[in-house]
């Protein structure tokens, strides 16, 4: 019994130590990358000055996640003292190379926007789409993305589009997992 107790402090203690509280820290993107972020942020807060805060780097003890998604980032996202959401930024695999993703959400954990941030095929990259990636819109980690019911594929980008659908899925399961266990506000 006191095995188990040591071992759920250790684990909690782990996951803490994983966790970098870096205030107005820079996204950490090419500056392509970074440029589509802050686009989507002006797109959803017309003239809002948003502030990103870096709350987790690298999630490294969650090997349930880092098993499908790797380079993750997780900001919160402020204007003028008022929480407007949170950023995760992810890298998923296609066939042979990984692109990056991004995935943001408002307080209450629901979808915002997302987007392929960088492709680095040839093929699949119709999954930076607006159209398909629209299906992810309102979603949470409570809401289904089955591919091929909840969430359409694409003909000829079946790799990217099950890897896209999957790190969406994982990401929102996190940051629901996150809020819940409190490290979120």
């Amino acid at each position: 019994m006191v095995l188990i107790e040591m071992k759920k402090i250790f684990i909690t203690l782990s996951f803490l130590l994983s966790l970098v509280i870096v205030p107005s820290q820079e996204i950490d993107l090419p500056k392509g990358a970074k440029k589509k972020v802050f686009k989507s942020f002006e797109t959803l807060w017309q003239g809002e000055n948003i502030q990103t805060k870096m709350i987790a780097n690298e999630l490294a003890d969650d090997r349930e996640i880092t098993k499908s998604l790797k380079r993750l980032q997780l900001y919160e996202l402020d204007a003028a003292g008022k929480r407007k959401g949170y950023l995760f930024l992810s890298a998923a695999a296609s066939r042979y190379n990984d692109f990056d993703l991004m995935v943001i959400y408002n307080p209450s954990l629901e979808i915002l926007a997302t987007k392929v941030l960088i492709y680095r095929e040839d093929w699949g990259a119709e999954i930076g789409s607006k159209r398909w990636l629209k299906q992810f819109l309102g979603k949470s980690s409570k809401d289904e993305m089955r591919l091929g019911y909840e969430i359409q594929g694409i003909s000829g980008a079946t790799v990217s589009v099950q890897s896209a659908t999957l790190a969406i899925e994982l990401m929102s399961s996190k940051i629901s997992e996150l809020k819940l266990n409190g490290f979120l506000d």
